[in-house]
């Protein structure tokens, strides 16, 4: 986790900064603390318009959940491997173009690397099963950074967080932008977790039933 934990931040500005490129802005650099936490630099057009920028700062939350819900699509339609190696190539396309500080770029680098010798190396079946395991560490890690989200807002109001960018653009509470932001955030999470079980339910509804009944046959015994 201690080294994980950097992987939705990257993929939250990720988010940002592609979607920005999209909209026809121009994504600038990406930097990753130490702390966790990140900051994407894009500079608009001129006719930006609220209703882009607000898809752009809405975008870096959501982007966790949606690459997920995307791991979990591959992993059933037969594709994990070329899910892990798109992946892969995102990340390394950031450490050209967009990474700059020191520590993301080392953090990035080192992951690219990682990949790529595990794509070289470890068995097939192991890539694999690996794939929906980060996608739900995305969904769960992109929760928590929603509700973190929440709790700045409410502690320490003015701190320029995407929430109280959108709130500025149209008028609106941060607090009910944060909820909305969370709301998306647990939805398409909960699809994501939802599809990555469901194939081993029975599995772990067995696994369930046998620690139940191991400590009712415990509290039985005298």
């Amino acid at each position: 986790h201690l080294i994980g934990r950097y992987l939705p931040t990257v993929v939250h500005e990720l988010g940002h900064a592609f979607t920005a490129g999209a909209l026809g802005g121009r994504p600038q650099q990406i930097t990753i603390s130490l702390n966790t936490s990140g900051l994407a630099y894009f500079h608009p057009p001129e006719n930006w318009g609220r209703v882009r920028a607000t898809l752009v700062f809405i975008a870096g939350y959501l982007a966790p959940p949606i690459a997920a819900l995307a791991a979990v699509m591959a992993a059933q339609a037969g594709f994990p491997q070329s899910w892990f190696l798109f992946s892969t190539g995102v990340l390394a396309i950031a450490i050209v173009f967009l990474v700059r500080n020191i520590w993301g770029f080392i953090w990035t680098a080192a992951i690219v690397a990682g990949c790529y010798f595990s794509v070289r190396y470890l068995p097939a079946d192991l890539i694999a099963n690996s794939v929906p395991v980060i996608a739900g560490y995305l969904s769960v890690e992109g929760f928590r950074d929603a509700r973190n989200q929440q709790k700045i807002i409410k502690w320490s109001p003015g701190s320029g967080c995407d929430a109280e960018c959108i709130a500025r653009y149209w008028r609106l509470k941060p607090v009910m932008v944060g909820r909305v932001h969370t709301l998306l955030v647990a939805v398409i999470g909960g699809i994501a977790l939802k599809l990555a079980i469901e194939p081993y339910w029975s599995e772990i509804y067995q696994w369930g039933e046998k620690i139940v009944s191991s400590r009712t046959i415990e509290r039985l015994l005298p």
